[in-house]
């Protein structure tokens, strides 16, 4: 099933006219729009849904490093807490 719909996502990619480029009437401006990333992403977005999600829940699974980053990021903001019990500033 996710064959076919990856192969599915493929073809609307391939034969997309949002994608193609026609040389002879390319400026640069227009080259600069296509590469624009957020441009890229919206396009990819919408021809291959599917994809673009799977591909998007590899690239935020956590790793080892994320899960490390994150409970050395807990560690500091737990230390952070303990540092404002005794506020001078406090009355």
């Amino acid at each position: 099933c996710a064959h076919e719909l990856i192969l599915e996502d493929s073809d609307q990619v391939i034969t997309s006219p949002l994608l193609q480029i026609r040389l002879k009437t390319l400026t640069i401006q227009q080259l600069r729009d296509i590469l624009r990333p957020t441009k890229l992403i919206e396009i990819i977005k919408k021809l291959a849904p599917f994809t673009w999600e799977l591909l998007h829940t590899f690239s935020a699974a956590p790793n080892a490093w994320r899960k490390r980053r994150k409970a050395d990021e807990d560690d500091k903001m737990e230390a952070e807490e303990e540092d404002w019990i005794d506020d001078p500033n406090d009355d």
